[in-house]
């Protein structure tokens, strides 16, 4: 008797969202804040680079970047709240993700 068996590759653990402060660079997080600046829509050449700022419950401030979402702009609006997953980097001890 043969059993076919799929095992997937990797497992995505949803951790509880963490304070902008805490985050910890090259890996991958959630942070629940708040949008603080209009979402602005720029293109690069084949590429549509989505980009906004956001606010945790402390005050501290983090730039999120997002590629050839350009639907998101009418969507995440000046003091909407939401809980953003993503890769975080460090440039210039500011963060990103």
């Amino acid at each position: 008797m043969t059993f076919l068996r799929y095992y997937p590759r990797y497992y995505d653990v949803f951790e509880e969202p963490v304070l902008i402060r805490d985050l910890e660079c090259d890996r991958t997080q959630a942070i629940k804040g708040t949008v603080v600046r209009e979402v602005s829509v720029k293109r690069v050449r084949n590429l549509q680079v989505v980009t906004g700022y956001l606010r945790d419950e402390r005050g501290d401030a983090i730039k999120a970047t997002w590629f050839n979402s350009p639907y998101l702009k009418g969507k995440l609006t000046i003091g909407s709240t939401f809980i953003f997953r993503g890769f975080v980097k460090e440039n210039y001890s500011n963060f990103s993700i």
